[in-house]
């Protein structure tokens, strides 16, 4: 389901130009995870976000697990982060080390565990269920004006974003 049309981003941000149809990640989604149901696909609004673009993905796998280790049964949302154009793979890898070495050495700190990327648009790394091993794969080609830079599939985790609190900070202190 498509959103209401958004409004053009300006051609000097990282993001202008970055775009993956919902049809280019149901196939990223079907290829990292068969079995997978994507309910939906939903872009983070324009303007909040500057240097990736930003997918919610709603999914009904039996298979995905919470930060517990509990399966979940039933939906789960992912976020799938477009890298911007400017940036090469030394983000995609510096983002997904930062974020395992978070999962690994300090479980109690909220943080997005990150279930598959790509460096390059093409090449699959995908986390196994019991998060010990990284399994390899590739996605075909995209179509014309389709996003070939490299992303990040995360999960999402509860809570509100730092730029909202920064923003309710500042209102109060006025």
């Amino acid at each position: 389901m498509e959103g209401p049309p958004r409004p053009q981003t300006p051609s000097h941000h990282p993001i202008y130009g970055v775009h993956m149809s919902h049809e280019r990640v149901r196939l990223l989604m079907a290829k990292a995870y068969p079995g997978l149901t994507v309910d939906s696909v939903s872009q983070l609004p324009s303007g909040n976000s500057y240097n990736n673009r930003i997918n919610f993905i709603k999914i009904d796998h039996p298979r995905f697990q919470d930060f517990s280790g509990q399966a979940i049964l039933g939906q789960q949302e992912l976020v799938l982060e477009l890298n911007g154009r400017f940036f090469g793979p030394d983000k995609i890898q510096n983002e997904v080390s930062c974020l395992r070495l978070m999962e690994m050495h300090c479980p109690n700190v909220p943080a997005p565990w990150v279930c598959a990327w790509s460096e390059n648009g093409k090449d699959l790394v995908r986390i196994s269920a019991d998060r010990l091993e990284c399994q390899n794969g590739e996605i075909p080609d995209p179509g014309m004006g389709e996003h070939t830079g490299g992303w990040i599939l995360m999960s999402r985790i509860p809570g509100e974003s730092l730029s909202s609190r920064v923003e309710s900070h500042s209102a109060q202190s006025t």
